[in-house]
């Protein structure tokens, strides 16, 4: 059976910074540049926040191998760093958290595991609610700038386990597969089907209930 690749005229939607790259190759073109932008002898640390909150997406929303990278590295507290790598002829991008550093390839675009899909729904479902508390911590800190160049974290629980809080929370880890619609938001944005549709208020309370404590990074 032939393997299912992401089709190169697919638009690639960022929510971080709620752009849309119109191809797959598009997309590939700005991972290029982030990469070869940052090429050196030695590890040259990623320090632009629009080149950062760009990696952070692709690993979530498109990259084959996100739960291994989420299960080992804090996505909203780490840093990205370029290298050569002593596997490839090339330099490589990394990820670095906790004391550990993996790279990764952004060439890989697999299509992602069920809960990979399931992760990148609730996601979309908080992109006006994350878009609002940015603004008000913005103002709040008096911050001058431009919005874009700071993104909003908490530091726990991680993304990875909110997810896992909720999906346990509502016994939902023998059906993943059947909530998510192959129906998406004209781009690679997956949502629930509309027999779960519950799912989106009833992951906007169970987030609420959290009180995450949040700061602008930038």
């Amino acid at each position: 059976m032939e393997k299912f690749k992401m089709p190169r005229g697919k638009p690639c939607y960022l929510k971080r910074r709620n752009i849309t790259y119109p191809t797959k190759t598009a997309f590939l073109q700005r991972m290029e540049e982030i990469r070869n932008s940052h090429a050196s002898n030695g590890k040259c640390y990623i320090e632009n926040p629009e080149y950062i909150a760009d990696l952070k997406d692709f690993l979530e929303d498109f990259y084959s191998d996100v739960e291994r990278i989420l299960s080992t590295h804090d996505i909203d507290n780490c840093k990205f760093f370029v290298q050569k790598s002593p596997n490839y002829s090339t330099s490589c991008i990394y990820i670095e958290s906790n004391g550990v550093a993996d790279d990764f390839s952004t060439s890989k675009f697999n299509p992602p595991s069920e809960k990979a899909k399931f992760s990148q729904a609730c996601s979309y479902i908080l992109i006006p609610k994350k878009r609002e508390i940015k603004r008000q911590k913005f103002e709040e800190s008096d911050l001058i700038g431009d919005l874009n160049n700071y993104e909003l974290i908490h530091q726990n629980p991680s993304w990875g386990e909110i997810v896992d809080q909720f999906i346990l929370k509502k016994n939902l880890s023998e059906i993943l597969g059947n909530v998510i619609s192959d129906d998406t938001q004209g781009n690679n944005a997956p949502v629930f089907k509309d027999e779960y549709s519950n799912l989106n208020q009833e992951f906007l309370d169970f987030y609420d209930s959290l009180n995450l404590k949040y700061e602008l990074k930038g």
